[in-house]
């Protein structure tokens, strides 16, 4: 969230322009296709243009701040490496050494002790203040002994642990606020700093952190589980599942809202069907089921830049997308389209609701169509959406109605699911009950195991105190 300020800086490495550079080298020397489509916008004017004055052009105003020295220091050398190549990756060798200052200028400092002299701050934070890390030793100090040191007239290794142990005494000095963090145990001891000091008494917190820091041996109740919540209307595929499945589940995700971060990192499927609702609304520019597949294609890669992504996406999905391309193109082209629509409807005295990836209409004809890419769909799949789908069209007084989905991974299937309306029937007739066997489903042993793969992998049994 940007709040630390690394007085060390970070690796111009991570810079857009050192990526840029070290592309183009990896490019021109190995022909790396991941490495050309950074820089293919890019490669005419690296070609055409004075390799210094190209770098200087690309650089952003804070990159040029950092390489400018550099880049004059460089202008001696230019003449004396006869090809671009050698002298990029000379580049890229000096620039591999640069780092930039107050990375990211938020309102946490993280420097060395060194760095804080003279400062003043509002609260320090000491971490790894033990023996062995502070005072800090280093081994150019052990090579003569105090004696040797002394005679010289240079500083000993009292003299040096001496300054140190006044930087830190300054340093704390001048903060309202100090915590000093250190680990106490058979192999570890606090540094004799906090002892030579003559530090004010403080108070401990270990007991505050110990549950962060070590896992208790019986796990503590985290929140309270209400066993009279109510089903959110309207009532979605994916939260039937989840009721079925868990009610305490769907306790914490959905009537106290506990997010899963993974559920917003890039995912595949995500991207797959935003890149075919794209290419359907480009449809008049398709001409045929090649174009199809190169517009999906290239969105796709245009969200991932990652070789192993690239390399996944190409093994696993491409030949699948081919396919796909091919068997829905004139599906696709030669009817209405209607892409990523939520529809509503009213099921058993209840409001339900399914987002489809695609409506097709033709005249009195309605298909519905949803996008697999998970490697766990089968023939057997089923989590009410395509029942969800057929209700809708049959409320909406279509009689032809088409419902498939397709599964699109290391190989592609249309596949055309059997409506299941009685079940679904019954779990809507059935809420109120599941609701209030959720304690059950989680606390008794003997239901529990029936329940051990969806507890395992659960992302909410921390909560639930299973870990």
């Amino acid at each position: 969230f940007n709040n630390l300020n690394f007085a060390m800086g970070i690796p111009f490495q991570k810079s857009p322009l050192f990526k840029k550079l070290k592309a183009i080298y990896e490019y021109k020397l190995n022909g790396d296709e991941i490495s050309y489509r950074k820089i293919k916008d890019i490669l005419d004017e690296y070609e055409k243009s004075d390799l210094l004055e190209f770098v200087m052009e690309q650089a952003t105003e804070k990159e040029k701040k950092l390489i400018e020295e550099e880049v004059f220091k460089l202008k001696i050398f230019k003449d004396f490496v006869d090809e671009k190549e050698k002298f990029l990756h000379f580049i890229i060798e000096r620039f591999s050494k640069l780092t930039f200052d107050d990375n990211n200028g938020g309102k946490v400092t993280c420097s060395g002790v060194l760095e804080s002299r003279g400062m003043e701050f509002e609260g320090v934070v000491i971490v790894d203040f033990n023996e062995g890390i502070v005072p800090n030793v280093n081994s150019k100090d052990l090579f003569l002994n105090t004696f040797i040191r002394e005679n010289a007239k240079l500083p000993t290794r009292a003299d040096k642990e001496n300054l140190q142990k006044h930087y830190y005494s300054s340093l704390f000095n001048r903060a309202k606020e100090v915590a000093i963090a250190y680990v106490s145990n058979e192999e570890h001891s606090p540094s004799r700093f906090l002892y030579e000091l003559n530090l004010p008494e403080a108070k401990n917190y270990d007991k505050k952190y110990s549950e962060v820091l070590f896992k208790p041996s019986k796990p503590k109740s985290r929140t309270l589980y209400n066993e009279t919540f109510e089903i959110i209307s309207p009532i979605t595929p994916s939260s039937l599942k989840m009721v079925i499945e868990c009610p305490k589940k769907y306790y914490f995700s959905k009537i106290l809202k506990i997010e899963n971060e993974d559920e917003r990192e890039l995912i595949f499927g995500t991207v797959f069907h935003e890149a075919v609702e794209n290419a359907v609304k480009k449809k008049n520019e398709l001409q045929n089921s090649d174009d199809y597949f190169r517009e999906i294609m290239s969105y796709i890669y245009s969200k991932f830049y990652l070789r192993k992504n690239i390399l996944e996406i190409k093994t696993k999905f491409e030949d699948a997308i081919k396919e796909f391309c091919e068997a829905d193109f004139e599906e696709m082209k030669y009817s209405q389209n209607i892409v990523e629509e939520w529809v509503n409807f009213e099921f058993e005295g209840k409001i339900l609701s399914a987002r489809v990836d695609r409506i097709d209409t033709i005249n009195d004809k309605i298909t519905l169509i949803d996008y697999k890419t998970s490697s766990s769909v089968d023939k057997e799949y089923y989590d009410f959406q395509m029942t969800f789908y057929y209700l809708w069209a049959k409320s909406q007084g279509y009689q032809n109605i088409k419902i498939y989905f397709y599964k699109i991974n290391e190989e592609f299937e249309k596949i055309e699911p059997k409506l299941k309306i009685e079940e679904l029937k019954e779990a809507l007739n059935n809420l109120e009950n599941r609701v209030r066997e959720a304690e059950d489903l989680i606390v008794e042993d003997k239901i529990v195991k029936k329940a051990v793969d969806i507890c395992k992998y659960c992302d909410y049994k921390v909560a639930c105190g299973k870990v």
